[in-house]
């Protein structure tokens, strides 16, 4: 097909369909609101802490640092830490293990206890002893 060829198709097509006119036109579709983005924990589940600490990004050995900083300061009363740490894979080297397996270990010690964090196991909840 030749240029004048394709003029004359292009031409013959409009003539077939012409456009519509604006005021005919459908109105464009109104987008609905997106909707509030739902939360992945509820807040049911939430634990009550006094801090948190966030390790993402950190090496396995920055991360207990952190925390042992944290387990050496005196608190008046029990204090609750939620320590962020991913939810990593299980393997025996992520932070969240080895964080566990100290609390277990070497900090027992220090903690009133440790727990998973209820519907989110990216996170773990230190009790720190008083005192």
């Amino acid at each position: 097909m030749n240029e004048e060829e394709a003029r004359a198709f292009q031409l013959d097509w409009l003539k077939r369909h012409p456009p519509k006119p604006k005021e005919t036109a459908k109105p464009p579709k109104q987008r609905k609101a997106p909707k509030a983005q739902q939360q992945t924990r509820s807040p049911l589940f939430e634990t009550e802490v006094d801090a948190e600490v966030d390790l993402h990004g950190f090496a396995v050995d920055e991360a207990l640092a952190e925390i042992s900083l944290w387990l050496d300061r005196r608190f008046e009363e029990d204090f609750r830490l939620r320590v962020i740490h991913g939810r990593s894979a299980s393997s025996p080297d992520s932070i969240r293990s080895r964080i566990r397996r100290n609390c277990e270990s070497v900090w027992r010690h220090r903690l009133h206890r440790h727990f998973p964090e209820k519907g989110n196991p990216g996170s773990t909840i230190l009790v720190i002893n008083a005192g």
